[in-house]
C-alpha cells in the first residue's frame, strides 16, 4: 500500500463523512453518499486506515483496522475512492509486514518502539530498490 491520503490534503469536501459512532474497531459514519463498498478511508483526526463493510443510504459502517480510541463523533472519514489493495515490488520478500501492509522494520527505525503508533503512514515498499530482471527461455511477443 502506497501512502494513503491524508484528511489534510483532500479539498473536496464531497470526499468527506463524519463519525455518527463508534463501538470497538467499528465506525459508523453518515454523509458519506458516492462511497463504494471495500473503499478504503482515513477515519478521524489520526487518520486510522479503515474499510467500508457495510453501506445503507447515506450511512457507512467501517471496519477500523487500528485501534480506536479517542475517535469521537464528529470527527472526519476521508474517502480514499480506492480499495484496500496491497503493493507488489522489489522488497516485498525481504520485508516484515503487518495486516495492513506497513512494513514493520521501517516503523521500528521510524518511532525506535515495538509499538506501531495509530495512524502511521508509511511508504509499503522502498523506491529506490530495482529488480535484475533477465529474462530466461524463448518467449516471444
Amino acid at each position: 500500500m502506497s501512502t494513503l491520503p491524508k484528511v489534510a490534503d483532500a479539498e473536496k469536501e464531497s470526499l468527506y463523512g463524519y463519525v455518527f459512532g463508534v463501538s470497538g474497531p467499528v465506525v459508523i459514519a453518515q454523509q458519506m453518499s458516492g462511497a463504494a463498498m471495500y473503499e478504503l478511508v482515513r477515519v478521524g483526526h489520526g487518520e486510522l486506515v479503515g474499510e467500508i463493510i457495510r453501506l445503507e443510504e447515506d450511512m457507512a459502517t467501517i471496519q477500523v483496522y487500528e485501534e480506536t480510541s479517542g475517535v469521537t463523533v464528529g470527527d472526519p472519514v476521508l474517502r480514499t475512492g480506492k480499495p484496500l489493495s496491497v503493493e507488489l515490488g522489489p522488497g516485498i520478500m525481504d520485508n516484515i509486514f503487518d495486516g495492513i501492509q506497513r512494513p514493520l522494520k521501517d516503523i521500528c527505525d521510524l518511532t525506535e518502539s515495538i509499538y506501531i503508533p495509530r495512524g502511521i503512514n508509511v511508504t509499503s515498499l522502498p523506491r529506490e530498490k530495482n529488480w535484475s530482471f533477465q529474462p530466461t527461455g524463448d518467449f516471444r511477443v
